[in-house]
């Protein structure tokens, strides 16, 4: 509770607002003489007064919550055990006393063990709001930051409750944040949640420009014919065709150039008979920022037939280098899912992700470095949609792949490819749902909601103004009558 608040709760307490409010009634009741500079304090000293009101009455209502009231119970010292030796009931002791039903269902019991459940989290652009409850009464303590160490943040309640509900604030928006909670019960036993991530909302949308589409390539005698569809973003400017000889790379500045320009087709001609080529497309906007890439090879055509034998020969089969092989190695990395201020989820292949259809889908990775990553996305019925690169975002500060609107209902399989030995492993995949309009979406921010927090953030400011322009309208309004009595 502010300083200020408390001194507005004296004033209450001892009687100083009633004696300003037979100020305010004398003040009311000046003749139609005063001058009409004063009428005008008048009115704004009345404003005032009850916005002052009105103020104090909001934040007393906006900062009521498990964490930071003590109940103050008669007969009740919230250890979180119920002790009927000091007068402890479940009436006038409910947090000590209360019998808890398990999230599971079964009869009501006095749990033993601490555990957590109920578990919710409210992001917004610059804070999130936690709630969770607890089997027994605890002490609970959250610490937060940008990785799993979760250095950046602590806070820590006064009282032992069940229900809990915390608000994290000075975070940056569209930020990867994890968090964990430490619950300490009255006989000392602790239990720790493990770590769990929140997105913060996005003030702007950060998404790279939109991939080129349908982006195809054929081999002929004349070439590698490479086509496809310009985004229908406003402010296209043109397309980047950087050629590799080994692999895909995310980066519009390495590799071979080709092409740019904003035609829908190209013919490279300057490639060897039966080498395989890796072209990466990338779009660039106005502003000068470039897509993530999308990503499409093909063999440059030979004329060279080899001649099939009648009797083939008997030799011992040549073991082939897969193209693709899953990974063996374990992959410490999260990929995440999310469309813009909608929920973000992990790309996991025991969940599937409902996306919109109107809307590209951002897969990223909370990463500093990163190899040639990228990804395959297959429909149920086998066909590939496209495969797209990672690309570092200077503004979310990961890298990130972008799928474009998928327009058809159904299954998607997504799966991600990392170079290791030179071989393309998979190291992640998971699976995207399209039903038009159905994936849940963040609440949309109140406008009226984020003005009162802002206004609580500031509310000590807020009294020291509102108590400077009552004594100066105290002291115009004395100096006048003052001046009235001269007369």
């Amino acid at each position: 509770m502010s300083s200020c608040k408390k001194f507005f709760e004296k004033c209450v307490s001892e009687g100083v607002l009633s004696a300003a409010a037979r100020k305010l009634q004398d003040f009311l009741s000046f003749k139609k003489s005063v001058p009409k500079e004063i009428q005008l304090f008048k009115k704004f000293f009345i404003l005032i007064f009850i916005f002052s009101i009105l103020l104090g009455a909001m934040q007393s209502f906006a900062q009521s919550n498990s964490i930071q009231i003590d109940l103050g119970v008669e007969g009740c010292n919230n250890n979180g055990i119920c002790e009927p030796g000091i007068g402890e009931t479940l009436i006038n002791c409910p947090i000590d006393c209360a019998v808890v039903t398990p999230p599971s269902g079964g009869s009501g019991s006095i749990p033993t063990n601490i555990y957590l459940y109920n578990l919710a989290i409210q992001p917004n652009f610059v804070n999130a709001i936690i709630s969770w409850d607890s089997s027994v009464s605890t002490i609970s303590t959250i610490r937060w930051g940008e990785t799993t160490e979760v250095k950046e943040g602590t806070l820590s309640s006064v009282v032992f409750a069940r229900n809990h509900r915390v608000e994290i604030i000075n975070l940056k928006p569209g930020t990867l944040y994890y968090f964990t909670i430490e619950s300490r019960d009255a006989t000392g036993r602790i239990n720790i949640y493990p770590p769990t991530y929140f997105f913060t909302k996005f003030l702007k949308d950060t998404t790279f420009p939109l991939n080129p589409l349908n982006v195809k390539a054929s081999a002929d005698i004349p070439g590698i014919t490479i086509s496809w569809k310009n985004p229908p973003d406003d402010n296209f400017s043109y397309v980047r065709i950087m050629r590799h000889e080994d692999r895909f790379r995310g980066n519009p500045f390495l590799g071979k150039l080709i092409y740019e320009g904003a035609e829908k087709k190209f013919l490279d001609k300057n490639v060897i008979a039966g080498k395989k080529y890796f072209y990466v497309l990338f779009s660039r906007d106005n502003k000068g920022n470039y897509s993530s890439g999308v990503a499409v090879s093909a063999t440059a055509y030979s004329e060279k037939i080899i001649p099939t034998p009648t009797t083939p020969p008997e030799e011992e089969p040549i073991e082939e280098i897969p193209e693709e092989k899953p990974s063996g190695a374990p992959i410490t990395e999260i990929f995440f899912v999310h469309q813009y201020n909608q929920l973000v989820e992990p790309l996991t292949n025991t969940k599937t992700i409902k996306i919109n259809s109107d809307k590209s889908t951002v897969v990223d990775i909370n990463s500093k470095t990163l190899p040639d990553d990228w990804m395959k996305v297959i429909s149920e019925s086998g066909e590939l949609i496209g495969e797209y690169l990672f690309s570092f975002n200077k503004d979310s500060g990961r890298y990130q792949g972008v799928i474009p609107p998928l327009p058809k209902e159904g299954n998607y399989i997504v799966k991600i490819y990392r170079y290791q030995d030179n071989v393309p492993t998979i190291i992640s995949q998971g699976l995207l749902t399209v039903e038009e309009k159905i994936a849940q979406e963040i609440e949309k921010s109140d406008d009226t909601n984020y003005l009162l927090r802002y206004i609580f953030d500031y509310l000590d400011w807020i009294y020291i103004i509102i108590s400077i322009i009552i004594l100066i309208l105290t002291a115009l309004l004395l100096k006048h009558r003052a001046k009235n009595s001269t007369k």
